[in-house]
């Protein structure tokens, strides 16, 4: 949802890693791979690499939180 941070993980390969977003929005620690949702829903990509040069992705969607009244 829109705003949430999750923490991307990486496993195998050689590290360390590096995260980046290759395409969409939102925020990025390139260290960590803390990722914090934009304020619009959409899809985002993020690539991982090691230090060999292999990469991987995680496939994103952000979607808007709920609208509706309380009332």
């Amino acid at each position: 949802s829109q705003g949430d941070t999750t923490v991307l993980g990486a496993s195998g390969g050689v590290p360390p890693y590096q995260f980046a977003i290759g395409s969409g929005l939102g925020t990025l620690n390139t260290s960590t791979g803390d990722f914090t949702a934009p304020g619009v829903s959409g899809p985002t990509i993020v690539e991982v690499r090691d230090s060999a040069g292999n990469q991987a992705f995680y496939f994103i969607t952000t979607s808007a939180p709920f609208g509706g009244s309380t009332e």
